[in-house]
C-alpha cells in the first residue's frame, strides 16, 4: 500500500470530522472512478479508430475524416 499526502483547509477538515466522512474510502472511490473513467475514453477513442480504418478500407471514409485521421497521426509521432 502507497501513502498520499493531502493538505485540506482546516474548515474542510473539521468539516469531514463532524460528519463521519472516511477520507480514504472517499479517495478510493473517487481514484477508482478517475481510473474507469480514463480507461473508457481510451477506449473510445480505440473504437473510434478502427472504425475510421475500416471505412477507410472500403472507401467510405470522409475526407474531413481522413485529414483529422492524418494529423492525429502525425501529432503521434
Amino acid at each position: 500500500m502507497q501513502t498520499i499526502q493531502v493538505d485540506l483547509e482546516d474548515n474542510i477538515y473539521q468539516d469531514m470530522l463532524n460528519r463521519g466522512i472516511n477520507v480514504q474510502e472517499e479517495l478510493n472511490k473517487l481514484l477508482k472512478k478517475t481510473i474507469y473513467h480514463k480507461e473508457h475514453k481510451i477506449a473510445n477513442d480505440i473504437i473510434v479508430g478502427l472504425e475510421e480504418v475500416e471505412q477507410y478500407k472500403k472507401g467510405t471514409i470522409n475526407l474531413s475524416n481522413a485529414s483529422d485521421l492524418l494529423s492525429d497521426l502525425k501529432s503521434a509521432d
